[in-house]
């Protein structure tokens, strides 16, 4: 199994669904050791990312440090259709005005460090473009990864507003640690 980092991504044409999942399926038997966040780096503020204790918000995303060197971004990038989950490492910054946070003490990935990831599944929304000619798209919405410990980590390409209106399709990472709080915004849900 190689790294997502030594994968070449295809051109968005040649995007198939079951070649985009394999991607992904890399992760199973993994243990995470480390997760590194990426954010803009706001004046006034640390760690926007925790705004919501339900969940995590970001404004790119975030690398799985596993085992054995194995590193994982997971983005949202536009290998279907703009926005959604993405293996794509070119969306997380690394120049000035942004910064990378190791949170793997500080948040809820505390609870799946060391422990074994037993499954992994991209969950598929449609999105239908309007205009001259009616075309329907269907892309990565979420991504949800299964452990041995039973529970579930589910990530989606969604903003949250703080009156808990919605959208999917964006630039932001949200990551949820709780099953009913993450069906509660939509997520894990094909459409």
């Amino acid at each position: 199994m190689s790294s997502v980092a030594e994968i070449r991504i295809m051109p968005l044409m040649n995007w198939k669904k079951r070649d985009f999942e394999n991607l992904f399926r890399d992760l199973i038997g993994k243990r995470i050791l480390r997760v590194r966040y990426y954010e803009i780096e706001y004046q006034d503020t640390d760690n926007m990312w925790q705004y919501d204790m339900r969940f995590d918000s970001l404004d790119f995303g975030f690398d799985l440090l596993c085992e054995n060197d194995f590193l994982f971004p997971i983005s949202w990038g536009s290998e279907f259709y703009q926005y959604g989950i993405s293996p794509d490492k070119t969306n997380l910054p690394t120049s000035n005005g942004y910064r990378s946070i190791d949170v793997s003490k500080i948040s809820r990935w505390f609870d799946f460090l060391n422990v074994k990831i037993a499954d992994v599944r991209i969950v598929w929304s449609l999105a239908e473009e309007l205009g001259r000619v009616q075309r329907k798209v269907y892309y990565s919405q979420d991504l949800i990864l299964r452990f041995d410990n039973n529970r579930a980590v589910f990530i989606s390409a969604l903003q949250i507003e703080t009156d808990d209106s919605f959208m999917g399709m964006t630039d932001n990472i949200t990551v949820f640690f709780d099953r009913d709080i993450a069906k509660a915004f939509k997520v894990g849900i094909e459409t």
